[in-house]
Protein backbone atom coordinates (compact mmCIF):
# COMPACT_ATOMS: atom_id res chain seq x y z
CA UNK A 1 0.00 0.00 0.00
CA UNK A 2 2.71 2.56 0.83
CA UNK A 3 4.43 1.71 -2.25
CA UNK A 4 1.18 2.63 -4.48
CA UNK A 5 1.05 5.81 -2.56
CA UNK A 6 4.76 6.86 -2.74
CA UNK A 7 5.41 5.89 -6.19
CA UNK A 8 3.52 8.21 -7.84
CA UNK A 9 4.32 11.25 -6.21
CA UNK A 10 8.24 9.98 -6.27
CA UNK A 11 7.99 10.74 -10.20
CA UNK A 12 6.09 13.55 -9.64
CA UNK A 13 8.28 15.40 -8.04
CA UNK A 14 11.46 14.24 -10.30
CA UNK A 15 12.63 11.51 -7.25
CA UNK A 16 14.31 8.44 -7.83
CA UNK A 17 11.57 5.52 -6.66
CA UNK A 18 13.64 3.60 -5.24
CA UNK A 19 16.30 4.84 -2.78
CA UNK A 20 19.98 2.88 -2.39
CA UNK A 21 20.69 1.67 0.64
CA UNK A 22 24.70 0.53 0.67
CA UNK A 23 23.50 -2.39 3.69
CA UNK A 24 20.65 -3.55 1.11
CA UNK A 25 22.96 -5.47 -1.11
CA UNK A 26 23.44 -9.03 -1.51
CA UNK A 27 26.68 -10.32 -1.90
CA UNK A 28 27.43 -11.82 -5.39
CA UNK A 29 28.15 -15.36 -5.58
CA UNK A 30 31.35 -16.31 -6.78
CA UNK A 31 29.84 -18.82 -9.31
CA UNK A 32 33.17 -19.96 -10.61
CA UNK A 33 33.80 -21.52 -7.18
CA UNK A 34 30.63 -23.11 -6.99
CA UNK A 35 30.96 -24.61 -10.32
CA UNK A 36 34.27 -25.91 -9.07
CA UNK A 37 33.47 -27.52 -6.15
CA UNK A 38 30.62 -29.66 -7.81
CA UNK A 39 32.69 -30.27 -11.37
CA UNK A 40 33.76 -33.87 -9.82
CA UNK A 41 30.24 -34.98 -7.77
CA UNK A 42 28.63 -36.44 -10.34
CA UNK A 43 28.63 -39.91 -11.78
CA UNK A 44 29.60 -41.68 -15.26
CA UNK A 45 26.23 -42.27 -15.94
CA UNK A 46 25.16 -39.14 -15.06
CA UNK A 47 28.02 -37.40 -17.21
CA UNK A 48 27.00 -40.14 -19.59
CA UNK A 49 22.93 -38.60 -19.29
CA UNK A 50 24.14 -35.26 -19.37
CA UNK A 51 26.06 -35.60 -22.31
CA UNK A 52 23.61 -37.30 -24.69
CA UNK A 53 20.75 -34.73 -23.26
CA UNK A 54 22.97 -31.74 -24.51
CA UNK A 55 23.61 -33.59 -27.80
CA UNK A 56 19.55 -34.63 -28.70
CA UNK A 57 18.53 -31.15 -27.29
CA UNK A 58 20.93 -29.56 -29.93
CA UNK A 59 19.84 -31.79 -32.48
CA UNK A 60 16.15 -30.79 -32.23
CA UNK A 61 16.96 -27.19 -31.80
CA UNK A 62 19.09 -27.82 -35.33
CA UNK A 63 15.88 -29.59 -36.65
CA UNK A 64 13.46 -26.72 -35.53
CA UNK A 65 15.43 -24.23 -36.61
CA UNK A 66 15.36 -26.32 -40.50
CA UNK A 67 11.86 -26.47 -39.99
CA UNK A 68 10.80 -22.99 -39.06
CA UNK A 69 13.71 -21.70 -41.77
CA UNK A 70 11.77 -23.61 -44.83
CA UNK A 71 8.23 -22.43 -42.93
CA UNK A 72 9.22 -19.22 -43.63
CA UNK A 73 10.43 -19.71 -47.16
CA UNK A 74 7.43 -21.28 -48.12
CA UNK A 75 5.12 -18.27 -46.65
CA UNK A 76 7.61 -16.05 -48.57
CA UNK A 77 6.89 -18.29 -52.25
CA UNK A 78 3.10 -17.94 -51.24
CA UNK A 79 2.95 -14.59 -50.44
CA UNK A 80 4.98 -14.02 -54.39
CA UNK A 81 2.12 -16.25 -56.12
CA UNK A 82 -0.37 -14.43 -57.85
CA UNK A 83 -3.96 -15.06 -56.36
CA UNK A 84 -6.19 -15.34 -59.19
CA UNK A 85 -3.79 -17.32 -61.80
CA UNK A 86 -5.58 -20.69 -61.46
CA UNK A 87 -8.94 -20.46 -59.69
CA UNK A 88 -10.64 -22.02 -63.15
CA UNK A 89 -9.72 -25.51 -62.43
CA UNK A 90 -9.43 -25.17 -58.50
CA UNK A 91 -12.62 -27.11 -57.52
CA UNK A 92 -12.17 -30.65 -59.01
CA UNK A 93 -13.84 -33.56 -57.86
CA UNK A 94 -16.35 -36.24 -58.46
CA UNK A 95 -19.90 -37.19 -57.06
CA UNK A 96 -21.48 -40.74 -57.46
CA UNK A 97 -24.61 -40.90 -55.33
CA UNK A 98 -24.85 -44.75 -55.82
CA UNK A 99 -21.81 -45.15 -53.80
CA UNK A 100 -23.77 -44.37 -50.70
CA UNK A 101 -26.67 -46.56 -51.11
CA UNK A 102 -29.41 -43.59 -53.01
CA UNK A 103 -30.79 -45.30 -56.29
CA UNK A 104 -30.61 -44.11 -59.68
CA UNK A 105 -33.70 -41.42 -59.90
CA UNK A 106 -32.46 -40.31 -56.45
CA UNK A 107 -28.50 -40.08 -57.51
CA UNK A 108 -29.74 -37.87 -60.53
CA UNK A 109 -31.35 -35.44 -58.06
CA UNK A 110 -28.71 -35.05 -55.86
CA UNK A 111 -26.14 -34.18 -58.25
CA UNK A 112 -28.39 -31.68 -59.83
CA UNK A 113 -29.03 -30.31 -56.59
CA UNK A 114 -25.35 -30.00 -56.01
CA UNK A 115 -24.37 -28.96 -59.36
CA UNK A 116 -26.66 -25.74 -58.33
CA UNK A 117 -25.50 -25.20 -55.22
CA UNK A 118 -21.75 -24.74 -56.33
CA UNK A 119 -22.62 -22.59 -59.18
CA UNK A 120 -24.25 -20.26 -56.86
CA UNK A 121 -21.12 -19.96 -55.05
CA UNK A 122 -19.64 -16.39 -56.30
CA UNK A 123 -16.61 -16.79 -57.54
Amino acid sequence: MRACCCLPWGFAAGEPAVQHRPGAELPAPDLAQALRQNAGTASKGAQRFRKLAVGAQIALSVLLLGGAGLFVRTLDNLRHQPVDSRLTTWLNFSLDPTISGYGEDRAAQIVSSALDAVRRVPA
